[in-house]
């Protein structure tokens, strides 16, 4: 009897330490929240792959861009854009759900693609401004596009 009574204490303290440590380093529990996606350059200050798109689209006819944001592979997931046409003007904000709370993210850039739609109704020059997080602030790349 006194015997099965320390083995249940014992099985406990097994699962009670793990859970305690877990509570310490994740505190109230992390959460993840959808933010602007980080689009500044990388380190050693070279530039990542923000934007690629065609060089010539036709008016009225939908195209697809990819938007790249970077982040933590342990702590980010791409997460879609906000996009609207003004003219021959096409705005981007790619958006990222990032883990926040007390958690340790590992330190890489890893690339997080998307596919964005967009269409230009009129020919002209089309211009395409993606807009994001960077290490000093928003930061904003461009592209011209031909619209026939």
């Amino acid at each position: 009897m006194r015997q099965s009574i320390v083995w249940r204490v014992w099985w406990r303290v097994l699962l009670a330490v793990p859970l305690a440590a877990a509570a310490c380093v994740w505190g109230t529990g992390p959460d993840w929240v959808v933010v602007p996606g980080f689009i500044g350059v990388g380190s050693l200050g070279v530039p990542l792959e923000v934007l690629s798109a065609p060089d010539t689209v036709n008016a009225g006819e939908p195209f697809n861009i990819v938007v790249t944001t970077f982040g933590s592979s342990s702590c980010t997931r791409a997460a879609g854009a906000n996009s609207s046409v003004s003219g021959l003007s096409a705005s981007i904000v790619p958006l990222d759900s990032v883990l926040r709370g007390d958690v340790v993210c590992t330190d890489d850039l890893k690339p997080f693609p998307r596919d964005v739609s967009l269409t230009f109704g009129t020919a002209g020059q089309g211009l395409i401004a993606v807009t994001g997080r960077s290490r000093v602030g928003d930061t904003t790349v461009t592209r011209s596009i031909v619209v026939r």
